[in-house]
């Protein structure tokens, strides 16, 4: 007799499975209807007895057992089953089938796959992390069975057992079948991977145990004719328009083959088929963006058909090749061909137009310390001119300044590889600074001009003055150096003897900020030229005062329709008790007016200084 179960969340049940006679000094048993996969524990006992029939008819029954055996561990193991093979893609190449992962039984793992064509083995054995296939020795009209066979390395793989009558092919059906310890069957009874008549059950040399799963039935028909005439239409440094044809009507009666319903325009760099890229398109051409300049792509164009049942059919062209345009060139020299006052003439040699189409130029001009560094809150002035353009005339500007000027040429390749929202052929709004415009498709010179003196060669004046700072100019002293100091100017209107500060500029310097003045204070400033022996050649006296600091008003809004606003606001402290390093002095200031200004605009006029309030209209 015996016991035997299978092993459930950490505990053993064991239960009586059959008593056996014995026959001889060797006794065999073979568990049947064992759940695939599961841990199962068995052991044996002894039965010594009598067994006796009465009179009565009554079995006298007299039975000693004997300990339990030790205890043996199995799990009972099977050839995996393959995923069942799904009809991916029909193409101009062959046709692409696909499986999912395969079910396996105790410790038979997959250790690869063999696909069988037409019950006969067909092409090389697969890896097992393999889930596709490609035939391409396949002829239109072909009809064609396919099998997939999961091979596993383990020894009921490599054999085919005999238990009793049974196969181990049959055996291992009706287990299958069988429920599993939480109620679910593995494989369903009416959907079976393999077939139980042993006889049509073609194997894998060296893997007799491993069998076909459920055979695919596939006909190569309803095919494509990959697009014809494809060729470039029309290239520029960012873009590119592709164009072909369709297999014509005529053709679409012979057999097999049907119309394209799409096409897939597909593209990479040469060299480079991983950075492949595509769009999906009805029509017969596209237009491919966002190319590098002077590069070699690769495109190909593919015909698609999409089945009732998710297959794609397919056809892809031939490869073909082109070359993205180069850059616009650079205007020549570009150069300062007259200098005023208050206004500068540039002039430059058109660029050479290769492939590209001129549009015109964009001239920025920003007044700088020494014609690189941007004097911050600088007027910043820009022109937008045609193509025909070859000189321009900078107004407006300040006397004793330096300018950075950027000439940029405008080309419809611009437009194309710009990320910005841009208009092509428009003009650029001015709002866009050269730094956010720049890239490889904005060709620029750039040059700097420098304004004349309006007034005696050493004038020295501000150009822009704040409470704690003022940006002071004048005429370069050519080689010599130049020293610029500036203290208080006392009320009594004598000289302060406590000098604040003093700077050491080069003789080509024609600009100084200073930083760290108090406000509301009067300073004296005095620029001095001195020569290789240190004397004073020239002298320039300034007086400023810096202004007082206001606090700004609160607004506050009263209310509003469909199209108003009222405005209202407190009326700011006029008086400051200024606190000084060495004193505290009252500071006055006269109100002159209010300026609303509405999202970076003044709004209409100013406003007086007796009122409080507006009403902001049209809005």
């Amino acid at each position: 007799g015996g016991g035997g179960g299978e092993e459930s969340s950490g505990q053993s049940e064991f239960a009586l499975h059959e008593k056996i006679a014995t026959e001889g000094d060797f006794c065999s048993y073979t568990f049947r209807d064992l759940n695939l996969g599961a841990t199962c524990r068995c052991y044996v006992q002894a039965h010594a007895g009598l067994n006796e029939v009465s009179n009565s008819g009554y079995f006298g029954v007299c039975e000693v057992p004997s300990e339990p055996s030790n205890t043996v561990s199995f799990v009972p193991s099977a050839p995996p089953i393959p995923g069942r093979l799904r009809l991916v893609q029909f193409s101009n190449e062959g046709l692409t089938v696909s499986w999912g992962e395969p079910v396996e039984f105790g410790a038979a793992e997959t250790s690869g796959y063999q696909m069988m064509r037409n019950r006969e083995p067909y092409g090389e054995r697969l890896p097992p992390e393999t889930r596709q296939m490609t035939m391409s020795d396949v002829m239109p009209g072909e009809r064609l069975e396919l099998q997939l066979v999961a091979l596993s390395d383990h020894v009921i793989g490599r054999k085919r057992f005999v238990m009793e009558g049974f196969t181990s092919v049959q055996y291992f059906m009706r287990a299958m079948t069988t429920e599993t310890p939480d109620g679910q069957q593995r494989v369903a009874n009416n959907a079976s991977p393999y077939s139980t008549d042993s006889r049509k059950l073609q194997t894998v040399d060296g893997y007799d145990g491993c069998l076909p799963g459920a055979a695919l039935s596939v006909t190569y028909t309803g095919l494509l004719v990959p697009p014809t005439d494809v060729h470039v239409l029309s290239v520029t440094g960012s873009t590119a328009t592709v164009k072909w044809s369709r297999w014509s009507q005529v053709k679409s009666l012979v057999e097999h083959y049907a119309l394209t319903e799409s096409f897939r325009v597909s593209w990479w760099p040469a060299g480079g088929e991983h950075e492949s890229r595509y769009l999906d398109t009805h029509d017969f051409q596209a237009t491919i963006k966002f190319l590098r300049p002077s590069s070699t792509y690769c495109v190909t164009v593919e015909g698609r058909r999409q089945e009732d049942n998710n297959l794609l059919v397919s056809a892809t062209s031939d490869v073909i090749s082109f070359t993205t345009g180069h850059p616009p060139g650079l205007p020549g020299n570009l150069r300062v061909v007259d200098e005023g006052t208050d206004a500068a003439t540039i002039a430059w040699e058109p660029p050479v137009v290769q492939g590209y189409q001129l549009l015109g130029y964009r001239v920025e001009c920003r007044e700088t310390l020494d014609g690189e560094r941007e004097i911050q809150g600088s007027r910043r002035m820009v022109t937008n001119l045609p193509a025909d353009v070859t000189r321009f005339t900078l107004e407006r500007l300040e006397h004793t300044s330096r300018y950075l000027v950027i000439l940029m040429v405008l080309s419809d390749r611009f437009f194309e590889a710009s990320p910005l929202d841009l208009e092509p052929g428009q003009p650029v709004p001015e709002r866009y600074t050269w730094e956010q415009l720049d890239n490889q498709w904005l060709p620029y010179l750039k040059c700097s001009v420098t304004t004349a003196c309006a007034g005696h060669p050493l004038d020295l004046f501000p150009s822009r003055v704040a409470p704690n700072a003022v940006l002071l100019k004048w005429v370069p002293g050519g080689s010599l150096e130049q020293v610029l100091t500036w203290h208080e100017y006392s009320e009594s209107g004598l000289h302060s003897s406590r000098y604040l500060d003093q700077a050491r500029v080069e003789g080509k310097s024609r600009a100084l900020e200073v930083t760290g003045l108090e406000p509301a204070t009067v300073y004296e400033f005095n620029l001095a030229r001195t020569d290789r022996r240190g004397d004073t050649v020239f002298h320039h006296k300034l007086f400023l005062r810096t202004p007082a600091p206001i606090q700004p008003p609160t607004v506050f809004i009263t209310g509003y329709t469909s199209s108003t606003i009222s405005l209202e606001w407190n009326r700011p402290q006029l008086h400051l008790d200024h606190e000084r390093v060495f004193s505290t002095r009252l500071v006055h200031r006269d109100l002159i007016g209010y300026r609303v200004i509405i999202n970076g605009k003044e709004y209409r006029e100013r406003v007086g200084p007796d009122h409080k309030s507006v009403v902001l209209t049209k809005c």
